[in-house]
């Protein structure tokens, strides 16, 4: 699943910074976790516990080895809950830190991944639900709307209404006096 992984997380020289092929494998990983029904709000949690557990390695030179790999895997699998998925994606990340550094890097992974699973989400939102009219002009009438403002909304459109019917009355009644002053004036 990580096969990219195998050349490291970083870039190595002066720039560093993950590597093209970390960040191409978060995206594939991001499709794969969404498509497994995860949340980007878990793989967030995992995220953020990471970068727990990186704060309390981070001062040290110790080598990342089976025993702070076991520990790590043991604090994440309790967020991971039973998704196959993740518990193996996690695995096989924790398989191929050597050091806190690349530790901090899987973090970094987690967070790009939780990211991408969001844009995925938002975009399986599909597009708005066509209007009456063949030509689509905006969102429906009333779409997104709360009950407090289609109140406010039903209350001008009876206030709209009320006002045209009084206007056409005063017209009525002003056709009237006009009529019976020309009436008068004969």
């Amino acid at each position: 699943m990580t096969i990219y992984l195998h050349g490291g997380w970083y870039k190595s020289g002066l720039k560093g910074g993950l590597r093209n092929e970390v960040l191409d494998g978060a995206m594939d990983t991001a499709g794969l976790l969404h498509r497994a029904g995860l949340s980007p709000e878990l793989v967030s949690r995992l995220a953020l516990r990471v970068r727990s557990l990186v704060r309390l390695g981070e001062n040290t030179d110790a080598p990342f080895g089976s025993r702070e790999r076991d520990f790590v895997a043991d604090r994440l699998e309790s967020i991971a809950g039973d998704s196959a998925e993740i518990i193996s994606f996690i695995a096989d990340c924790l398989d191929n830190i050597k050091n806190y550094a690349e530790l901090a890097a899987f973090y970094l992974h987690l967070v790009h991944i939780a990211r991408m699973m969001q844009l995925l989400t938002l975009a399986n939102l599909g597009p708005m639900k066509p209007t009456n009219s063949s030509v689509n002009s905006g969102p429906a009438i009333g779409v997104g709307l709360t009950k407090k403002t289609k109140k406010q909304t039903k209350s001008r459109s009876i206030k709209k209404i009320a006002a045209k019917k009084t206007a056409s009355k005063k017209k009525i009644v002003r056709r009237k006096i006009k009529s019976t002053t020309i009436k008068r004036s004969r």
